[in-house]
């Protein structure tokens, strides 16, 4: 039921539900007994950097508080939700980074909300087999998407069913074959690429393909030959002039379901 009651904001930083195991905790004796033996109470790691300015001691309690929670959910699989939204990267981040980046491999659903000026892809490279859920956002800076040197590959995250970029460069050449939801908003992807991408997931069942930037190179002036089987796919989403565009050639050689798909074109 508490757990319920704190699922209302999944794409920010849960307070509530952060607290939750501390605030039990601090019931009584038993309640506390209870709490520490309850390892998956433990498993939220929800991060709002943007309370660390003006704040000298935030390192060190952030730094306490993800140990606490890393060793008392034990060998749970973790949540990680870390948001820089509305402040600028620091570098004394990093030891918490880390902290984090070292269970890695228990992470589940990771979402990620961060300046373009950070390299937050070097704390987790470790191979992430429990991921099933990624969302990695990146803010503009100075009104243009800076591109993100991708580490953020799939080869890393084998068992995504789930992925959601917005301004980062497109892991275009391994996407994870289990994927079913695909949500790419603000990044620059050549017709090609997606194409190539697409090729690999076959079990997609929801594809969103948003403000794409333009392109310049290679792959731009790409025509498909083949066709593309894709009878999984029930809702295509498609939004801005240019994303519109480069659906438009690929559907071409799409091979769809009938009947019972949803299009929104915009």
């Amino acid at each position: 039921v508490t757990r319920s009651h704190c699922e209302a904001s999944k794409c920010t930083v849960n307070i509530h539900r952060r607290n939750q195991p501390f605030i039990l905790a601090a019931v009584s004796r038993t309640w506390r007994d209870t709490a520490l033996h309850t390892s998956r109470l433990w498993s939220y790691i929800g991060l709002d950097f943007a309370r660390s300015n003006n704040d000298n001691t935030f390192t060190a309690r952030t730094l306490y508080l993800v140990r606490h929670l890393i060793e008392r959910s034990n060998h749970c699989d973790l949540e990680a939700v870390l948001q820089w939204t509305g402040t600028q990267w620091n570098s004394k981040h990093r030891s918490i980074l880390v902290e984090i980046g070292s269970a890695a491999p228990r992470i589940s659903v990771l979402r990620l909300e961060y300046p373009s000026s950070a390299g937050i892809h070097q704390y987790f490279m470790l191979p992430m087999t429990r991921l099933h859920e990624a969302t990695i956002l990146v803010e503009k800076q100075n009104d243009r998407v800076v591109p993100f040197l991708t580490s953020f590959e799939a080869a890393e995250f084998p068992n995504v069913t789930m992925y959601t970029s917005r301004g980062l460069s497109f892991p275009a050449r391994k996407l994870s074959s289990s994927l079913k939801e695909l949500r790419l908003e603000r990044c620059a992807v050549a017709p090609e690429a997606l194409w190539q991408a697409l090729a690999m997931t076959p079990k997609l069942e929801l594809f969103l393909l948003a403000n794409l930037d333009p392109v310049r190179g290679p792959g731009t002036d790409f025509t498909p030959t083949e066709t593309m089987t894709l009878l999984e796919l029930r809702y295509l989403r498609v939004y801005g002039e240019t994303a519109v565009s480069t659906i438009a050639l690929l559907a071409e050689k799409w091979i769809l379901r009938n009947h019972g798909m949803i299009l929104t074109l915009h």
